[in-house]
């Protein structure tokens, strides 16, 4: 069945059960992959998936099923272990449907462009190749994903969104003569293939400190000092923030520390955080409606230091009675600042350039600890040599209060728009 008439027919049947309420997300896609590995292309394949979860609420209680076919034998017996789910769960008073909205359909298909797509990767081994003849590019994987995604439920909600598009991921390392750098992987998203990818994001400045990090050197002793992070980094902590602070989870049960900070100060004042799913330089195909129902919106999370939204769901929203997001995060962008990363650099007489951290997930506290990985050591305004066996520690909540400086540059992946920005206050650990 086509996405639309198998939603038709999984509502009608959940509701023939004896549901109450019910609603289904349909989603089909067709992926073509390439992988070029030490330069040499290994596969061509094409992937069709197809990806449906249902939910019925009776009586308070809610079922949910997923399955991976359409056909009706494969639905029937998902519409039946649906409502056993349901009729075997717990009363959950928060459980419910989207309200009717705005029906829509957005965004729109597009065929691969396999030609230019091999011509952009064989550019990237020739010219890479060519400028950091260093650079081992270990593996890299392409992949064009066409695809759509609808929402239905009872209440009369039919939204549907049709989307294309490319996600690169490279994996690197250097290596000279017999020694080998630590291996670091880098993703890019587009729509088009109208750039090199060399071009996009921050690869040409990854590739330049890859090759720098062959040889590190252990940093000695332990000191107070700054840590200024690369833009892949910046996103990674913005994604520990949403899990930890903004998110349905530590808001129902209670161990977000941000819980009652709505329109109070908890960052620097010159830090700007949004989620965007407009920004054209963004690649959001594929995210533009919420799992429950709803077209996304812009965000924007902390104004200038002052936290203005969470990022709440409809069932997390009736769960703490906090108002439902205009989205549920990702999509970062930070506004820029007014430092070039060259000043922001000059500026710092102890500590280091950041470019990967291996570390623990943080409980609630914020504490992060974690070893730096493709990293280099700022002594006295100076980017100096690659370090290793250095590890890091801090809290969450005071870093983001502790913000040295935020680059003008800002640099998009298509997943992100970030720039680099400093923290004060860290605790830098060698032997």
């Amino acid at each position: 069945m086509m996405n639309k008439e198998a939603g038709n027919y999984i509502i009608k049947a959940l509701i023939a059960a004896g549901a109450d309420k019910a609603d289904c997300n349909i989603s089909s896609s067709r992926v073509d992959e390439l992988n070029i590995d030490n330069g040499n292309i290994n596969l061509l394949r094409s992937i069709y998936t197809t990806n449906i979860t249902m939910k019925a609420i009776k009586d308070k209680k809610s079922g949910s099923i997923s399955v991976n076919s359409s056909d009706r034998e494969t639905l029937d017996k998902a519409v039946g272990d649906c409502m056993e789910a349901a009729e075997v769960s717990m009363v959950e008073e928060a459980e419910d449907i989207a309200e009717l909205t705005r029906n829509c359909v957005v965004g729109s298909e597009a065929e691969v462009d396999l030609d230019m797509l091999h011509y952009r990767l064989e550019e990237l081994v020739k010219d890479t190749a060519k400028r950091f003849p260093k650079i081992i590019l270990n593996e890299i994987h392409a992949s064009f994903e066409n695809g759509s995604r609808v929402h239905m439920n009872t209440n009369g909600v039919e939204m549907e969104e049709i989307y294309h598009k490319y996600d690169i991921s490279i994996e690197i390392s250097a290596r000279d003569k017999d020694v080998s750098s630590s291996i670091s992987g880098y993703g890019i998203s587009t729509e088009k293939l109208d750039k090199p990818f060399l071009d996009i994001g921050i690869l040409t400045q990854a590739f330049e400190l890859t090759e720098r990090s062959i040889y590190p050197k252990p940093l000695k002793g332990k000191f107070e000092g700054t840590i200024l992070l690369m833009p892949d980094v910046f996103n990674q902590l913005l994604y520990t923030i949403q899990g930890l602070l903004l998110s349905d989870g530590p808001l129902i049960d209670g161990t977000s520390q941000w819980r009652d900070a709505l329109d109070k100060t908890v960052a620097a004042s010159e830090f700007t955080l949004a989620c965007i799913y407009s920004d054209l330089d963004l690649v959001t195909s594929g995210s533009s409606i919420t799992h429950d129902g709803y077209r996304v919106d812009d965000l924007t999370v902390i104004d200038h230091g002052v936290l203005k939204s969470f990022l709440v769901s409809r069932f997390g929203s009736r769960k703490t009675r906090i108002p439902r997001s205009k989205n549920y995060g990702g999509y970062f962008v930070v506004e820029a600042g007014d430092q070039s990363l060259e000043d922001m650099i000059a500026s710092i007489d102890n500590g280091i350039l950041m470019g990967a951290l291996s570390g623990n997930n943080p409980d609630s506290s914020g504490e992060i600890t974690g070893v730096v990985k493709t990293s280099f050591l700022i002594e006295n305004g100076k980017l100096k040599e690659a370090i290793n066996e250095t590890m890091i520690s801090c809290n969450l909540l005071d870093i983001m209060k502790n913000v040295r400086a935020i680059s003008k540059e800002q640099i998009c992946n298509g997943n992100y728009k970030l720039p680099y920005i400093a923290f004060d206050g860290v605790v830098i650990s060698g032997k």
